[in-house]
């Protein structure tokens, strides 16, 4: 169930998202002047490999020194969105939606309001909310694209058997341990290139199971196709 957050909890929240985040980090906020603590908390997430979008608005230019910071991140997609007035902090389980900016001054002067969902306990909202952040930042201009790198967990030596199957829809496709998506498919994920996005198929056997782009395969289809391999 949602809970209400003054001030102090909002700022502790939005820390403990950050902290806490394993694959995804969201942060969307007019204002770009992003508080010491903060930025601290997204340089390790950005180390721990977490994939950090980050969208802002009003002031197309972040200070110099702050744009520099970030845009060294490997793992960070900067977008501009001239009409954002929304504020909202959220990763794989939590999210965070104030009134409250990332600046300091926001969070020593101001008196702020705001909400914290999860996605196991306020799922409906948890998604309504991803489908309009989706909308936000589908419509905002790219500033600085993710480094995109090929996971170590994809080893040259799987078994490509000649059937896979879309890990979104289960549509029958050429198994291309790379390219898991039918071409529809394809095109909605790379408006986002969310390599942690949860799909629902595994590319080689098409069973119901928490799929990526990341982790095309189940784990039985993973070991089979990896021993098959080295059995040739």
């Amino acid at each position: 169930m949602a809970k209400f957050l003054r001030t102090k909890s909002i700022s502790g929240s939005i820390t403990d998202i950050i902290a806490e985040a394993e694959h995804t980090i969201g942060i969307i906020t007019p204002y770009p002047n992003i508080h010491d603590n903060f930025l601290r908390r997204l340089e390790e997430a950005d180390k721990r490999g977490v994939e950090i979008n980050f969208v802002y608005g009003k002031k197309k230019n972040i200070p110099q020194d702050q744009f520099n910071n970030l845009k060294s991140y490997q793992n960070i997609e900067m977008r501009f969105h001239k009409d954002l007035h929304a504020k909202c902090y959220y990763n794989e389980k939590k999210m965070v939606i104030a009134s409250m900016n990332l600046h300091q001054y926001s969070e020593e002067n101001n008196r702020e309001m705001g909400v914290l969902i999860t996605l196991e306990k306020d799922a409906d909202v948890y998604s309504d909310a991803m489908k309009e952040i989706e909308s936000i930042t589908g419509g905002a201009d790219i500033i600085k694209e993710r480094i995109e790198i090929v996971p170590q967990t994809e080893p040259n030596t799987l078994e490509s058997p000649q059937k896979g199957y879309c890990i979104r829809c289960a549509k029958a496709i050429d198994y291309d341990f790379y390219h898991p998506y039918c071409l529809d498919c394809y095109k909605s994920w790379k408006k986002y290139k969310n390599r942690n996005y949860k799909e629902n198929h595994c590319h080689s056997c098409r069973q119901d199971w928490k799929t990526a782009m990341n982790h095309k395969l189940c784990y039985r289809s993973f070991d089979k196709n990896k021993k098959n391999k080295e059995i040739k």
